[in-house]
């Protein structure tokens, strides 16, 4: 019996003794969890929120305009003026040639509003052109006498010239104006029979308007 009652006590307090190491078991897991190098934390957090500096930076870089790109923007734009109006462009000017016939009536130096959008992107390709001086030149073809188309061509230029001046604001000092008449003809202005060239003289009456090439 005594026995008996001494294995009784031994089991109650090897179970007193599980129940008290297991909080302590607990409490070891708690404090190794806890134990966590603090410079690891740093690092890790730094890690996360390296990444939005990094982000806004290249947001930042790309809302700065791209000069090069610019650059080349405005170059395609004057070709592209050019183009339109059916200029050429050498090592050291751009000349653009204005049929008369489509920026006056026949026989004046009056602009017709139908000429306006031409002499638009004509007025941006001098603004697109720097500072240099422009010059405007008049001719006309041989109908005529030459003193008639002298002054005629003259008119003719220096109506271009006060145009540009007036409606688009260019310096009137950047734009000289002269009149050739019809001596220097861009092509034939009668056929080897001696009749008329229609076409030729079409072609001779103009405005030739010269840009260096800063």
């Amino acid at each position: 019996m005594k026995y008996v009652l001494l294995q009784a006590a031994f089991s109650v307090s090897a179970m007193m003794l599980a129940s008290c190491n297991e909080p302590i078991e607990k409490s070891r897991d708690a404090s190794t969890a806890e134990s966590v190098n603090p410079k690891q934390v740093q690092q890790f957090a730094t890690a996360q929120v390296q990444p939005e500096p990094l982000k806004q930076e290249r947001e930042r870089a790309s809302s700065f305009p791209d000069s090069g790109s610019q650059l080349t923007g405005d170059v395609s734009d004057l070709e592209g003026l050019v183009a339109d109006l059916d200029g050429r462009i050498t090592e050291s000017e751009t000349i653009i040639d204005l049929p008369a016939d489509v920026l006056f009536d026949f026989d004046k130096a009056n602009i017709r509003p139908d000429a306006v959008p031409r002499l638009e992107k004509l007025a941006r390709l001098i603004q697109q052109s720097g500072s240099v001086m422009v010059q405007v030149n008049g001719y006309t073809d041989s109908k005529g006498s030459d003193a008639y188309n002298m002054k005629l061509s003259q008119r003719r230029a220096a109506a271009i010239a006060q145009w540009l001046a007036s409606k688009e604001g260019i310096e009137s000092e950047r734009l000289r104006t002269k009149g050739y008449g019809e001596s220097q003809p861009a092509a034939p202005n009668v056929n080897p029979d001696g009749s008329d060239n229609l076409e030729g003289q079409r072609t001779n009456r103009r405005v030739q308007v010269i840009i260096p090439r800063s």
